[in-house]
């Protein structure tokens, strides 16, 4: 119990005599999760090992869940009740823990533990209405010098009303937008603390046509007033959206976009879904977020927006979403020219792109990009430590980029000496290492990372991929499935629940994970991969048909390249690997390895595959070249070459 709410974790309610309150299924699991914990601070760190384990999420995401918390509970963030910020420390949640029979305490240990059922919903901030409110509501912040203060004083409550829309050229189709916009946007601004709303009966009365601002904020007795209006130009519905200070009569705020007609209908869903955490950002700015903001560098509220929005995109990992979170990136570089973290994560996303990018010329340019950002940074601050993130990103787009990487990272890790603090590098390092199959060598390097950074998502990633190449399918599976409940969109996870349960010889699971694939794939090509594997381990494709033919991806020689292997067919695997230009050999030295796994073990000791290994450069002077740069490591890091016999044949 906490207080008199009831919390049911099989529904994701709180209840409440009649009144029932529901969570997400993420918010009831973190819910769970501070009741067990409710005798203790539960540190910020602690629910994101938890609950979120990519790194690029971070405590934004805590603080959501939080305020949904908040929201269903009836609680006053200054003046919580039972779920309490320990400043610097985290959150401790005052609950009595009890059975179904309320003269019967439970113990903690037979609470449901952490789920791994659901999983995060994201918030997509991608539609219209979205931007627009945003953007609005950025305009009660003192943008001309956002600096970390409440947009609302905590001692005094301001007011808003919001007006009824008017469409201009009175076209009635979209008559449902006039109400059903500023309705949704009262909805949401009802659970800003501290936030007065006018009547909306009073309030839909006026015109900024037949009545000034200051007549219309007088006679409802308001601090602001937001006014809008829709057109329809050809195919396209334009709105405009207006903020403004109802005592001066000033336009603090002018907004204006457009979505396409057949999907106008997303300006009414999106608001009630999407926008609260954005409003709360801005309308009860806490010391949570001031935290945030001094962490990454920016003191201007709206730039941290952006980087918010730009993150949910990023974390998809397509190339859409990827695009997406790059123009949201250049927005907060925009409101902010010094914000040094927006500019390396603008890095970051372009060498994810470019890595995808299987045009010589568009690699090119990302990469050109890339070292225009990294001057930038370089004249803003030369020693930011985001420099490294950015030369790496750099780096992969370079004409040989597996062994330009490798030299990198080996050089860094020699020149920050004996490890006394998390270096990523030494990530970066086994990667490579995996790749020269020193699997030894790759875990113990993985092993230096974890004695800093033990709960590291990537270090998890890392050592997941190792189980699974070196210990078979059954252990990766329940290695990957743990991530993807914590991940359920991110695409990747689910490429490799599809191949490893078909290896294990579990269609059904892997159909269904596949069939799951094919709903957050906005582009369909990690999709597509998916299927051509499916289909070739369970022989539903034929060496010599048209069905195969058809079925290939004319831009994916590597892909094609495994489905040949997997079928047997050396020569024409092969041939399509060799479509594959040298710049994208950052590609095959990443995941060769994994697609050896996928394989015959015939096809991986066969004399033209491994020759083949060998003109890309990662055969077996590969290993032998990997094997003597561990051993000069050796001062630096402590670890020696195993001795033991890398291993080239996989036993599937």
């Amino acid at each position: 119990m906490i207080g008199d709410w009831e919390i049911v974790p099989d529904t994701s309610t709180l209840q409440r005599g009649s009144d029932t309150r529901h969570l997400t299924p993420r918010a009831m699991e973190v819910l769970v999760y501070l009741a067990e914990h409710s005798a203790e601070t539960v540190s910020l760190e602690m629910l994101l090992e938890q609950f979120w384990p990519n790194p690029q999420v971070g405590e934004v995401a805590v603080y959501k869940i939080i305020t949904e918390l908040r929201h269903a509970l009836d609680e006053d963030s200054k003046q919580p009740k039972y779920l309490q910020t320990v400043p610097k420390r985290g959150y401790r949640l005052n609950a009595r823990l009890v059975a179904n029979n309320p003269s019967e305490e439970i113990e903690k240990s037979k609470l449901p533990s952490k789920s791994v059922n659901g999983g995060y919903k994201r918030i997509t901030i991608a539609a219209a209405s979205v931007v627009v409110l945003v953007s609005l509501f950025a305009a009660l912040v003192p943008t001309q010098d956002a600096l970390l203060t409440s947009p609302l004083d905590p001692a005094q409550s301001q007011s808003i009303a919001v007006l009824k829309f008017r469409s201009i050229d009175k076209n009635p189709e979209y008559d449902y937008l006039i109400e059903g916009v500023p309705t949704s946007m009262l909805k949401v601004l009802s659970y800003i603390d501290r936030l007065e709303i006018a009547d909306s009966s009073q309030s839909e009365k006026y015109s900024t046509i037949q009545n000034t601002i200051q007549e219309i904020g007088s006679e409802l007795d308001v601090d602001y007033l937001v006014d809008g209006a829709f057109v329809r130009i050809e195919d396209q519905i334009e709105i405009s959206v207006y903020l403004y200070d109802a005592k001066s009569g000033e336009t603090i705020h002018t907004f204006r976009d457009s979505v396409p007609t057949d999907n106008a209908s997303v300006l009414l869903q999106s608001v009630a879904a999407d926008v609260l955490p954005a409003f709360e950002i801005f309308l009860d700015f806490d010391e949570d977020h001031q935290s945030v903001m001094k962490e990454i560098g920016t003191r201007n509220v709206e730039a941290y927006i952006a980087v918010i929005k730009a993150s949910e995109h990023r974390n998809r990992g397509d190339r859409t979403s990827l695009k997406t979170a790059i123009s949201f990136y250049r927005d907060a570089i925009k409101i902010d020219p010094g914000f040094v973290y927006a500019y390396a994560r603008t890095a970051t996303a372009l060498g994810v792109l470019g890595f995808r990018t299987f045009n010589s010329g568009g690699r090119k340019e990302l990469r050109t990009q890339i070292t225009e950002i990294r001057n930038i940074v370089t004249g803003i601050d030369p020693n930011s430590p985001e420099l490294a993130h950015i030369e790496f990103s750099e780096t992969r787009l370079s004409p040989n980029p597996w062994h330009d990487l490798e030299a990198q990272s080996r050089i860094r890790v020699q020149a920050a000496g004996i490890p006394k603090e998390a270096d990523f590098n030494y990530v970066r390092y086994a990667d490579q290492l995996l790749s020269a199959h020193l699997f030894i060598e790759a875990a113990a390097y993985l092993d230096v990372y974890a004695r800093f950074e033990p709960t590291d998502p990537w270090l998890h990633r890392r050592r997941t991929r190792l189980a699974t190449i070196t210990q078979g399918p059954r252990l990766g599976i329940s290695m990957h499935e743990r991530m993807v409940a914590l991940m359920p969109d991110d695409p990747w996870r689910q490429v490799s629940l599809v191949n490893q349960n078909t290896l294990a010889g579990r269609f059904e699971q892997a159909g269904q994970h596949l069939k799951r694939l094919k709903e957050i794939d906005s582009t369909g090509n990690i999709y597509l991969a998916a299927k051509l594997y499916l289909a070739a381990l369970n022989g539903d494709l034929i060496l010599g048909t048209a069905e195969l033919e058809s079925s290939l991806n004319p831009n994916g020689p590597f892909t094609n390249g495994i489905v040949y292997f997997m079928l047997g067919d050396i020569e024409n695997g092969l041939k399509q690997w060799r479509l594959i230009p040298p710049e994208h050999g950052e590609i095959v030295g990443r995941f060769t390895i994994d697609a050896e796994s996928y394989v015959s073990s015939d096809i991986v000791a066969d004399p033209r595959f491994q020759q083949y290994l060998e003109e890309i450069g990662i055969g077996k002077s590969w290993t032998a070249f990997m094997r003597e740069k561990v051993e000069e490591l050796a001062t630096t890091t402590g670890i020696e070459p195993s001795g033991s016999t890398p291993q080239f044949v996989y036993a599937n």
